[in-house]
């Protein structure tokens, strides 16, 4: 029977490594330019917890071979996952059968959620968009997860029309201990990504170029 288009499939690669990464939903609260439709409007249809739970459970059960992998990662992505209704029902159910959890996420929602899911939560991967990011919000979060021990990695994102604010925030944040800080340039979705968007100026490409992550 031929798969219909779009239809998920999870490879698993003969080594000690088994990862996922899980969209968990279409929707976030952010309309960067940069971003492709689907990935922020909700085109595709929401899923429920119980579902993703059910097959999480199901997926451990009829691969053993899963719990036997040195690592194994889950990485929870969007849309923006954090407004992802259940979205802590899930993380605990992953956590419960012995996967790192890691998000990508704009840390759009609010600090008590993030506290409430640091402690089950394995790994942060935030995205700076400096069109709609705060600083401060996100120093704070980002110490909250340090301060348990987590791993974090920050991308900012080099948005030449917010250039003076994203290379604020890469400043900022390359200067903090225990973080990883990637600034990443904004490529061409027309041309299948291989080259930079071309509004950005000589001197910001050698930016991007010349600093590309501290790397801690």
């Amino acid at each position: 029977m031929q798969q219909p288009p779009n239809f998920p499939v999870i490879k698993s690669i003969s080594n000690d490594i088994f990862g996922i990464n899980f969209v968990i939903n279409t929707k976030c609260n952010q309309r960067c330019k940069y971003c492709h439709p689907n990935f922020y409007e909700g085109r595709f249809p929401g899923i429920l917890p119980e579902t993703y739970i059910n097959f999480f459970n199901n997926l451990v059960v009829d691969n053993p071979v899963i719990q036997q992998k040195a690592q194994r990662k889950i990485t929870i992505t969007g849309g923006e996952p954090s407004f992802y209704k259940g979205v802590e029902d899930v993380i605990k159910c992953l956590k419960s059968l012995n996967f790192l959890v890691a998000m990508n996420t704009n840390l759009g929602n609010n600090f008590d959620f993030w506290d409430r899911v640091s402690d089950t939560m394995d790994i942060l991967y935030p995205s700076f968009h400096p069109r709609y990011a705060n600083i401060d919000h996100f120093e704070k979060i980002i110490n909250l997860f340090l301060k348990k021990n987590k791993f974090v990695e920050l991308h900012v994102l080099m948005d030449p029309e917010y250039w003076d604010k994203a290379v604020e925030a890469s400043n900022y944040f390359f200067k903090m201990d225990n973080i990883t800080v990637n600034n990443k340039g904004i490529l061409d979705i027309n041309i299948n990504k291989k080259y930079f968007i071309n509004t950005y100026t000589e001197d910001q490409i050698n930016f991007i170029k010349n600093n590309p992550s501290n790397k801690k």
